[in-house]
């Protein structure tokens, strides 16, 4: 069963630098992006105006 279990020498999983091959995946993304375009209500408040019409 030892070979189920990770080996020592490997620390906790962590958010990996940028420079770390084949993980540039995890960098994020660039701030100057364009922002999604955002919905009028959040789902939130559109669960709450369906609930609030109900009763």
């Amino acid at each position: 069963m030892s070979a189920l279990r990770a080996p020592k020498s490997q620390p906790q999983p962590t958010a990996p630098s940028v420079e770390v091959p084949g993980l540039s995946y995890y960098a994020p993304e660039p701030a100057n992006r364009p922002a999604p375009p955002a919905s009028p209500l959040t789902a939130l408040e559109q669960m709450y105006g369906y609930w609030s019409a109900e009763g």
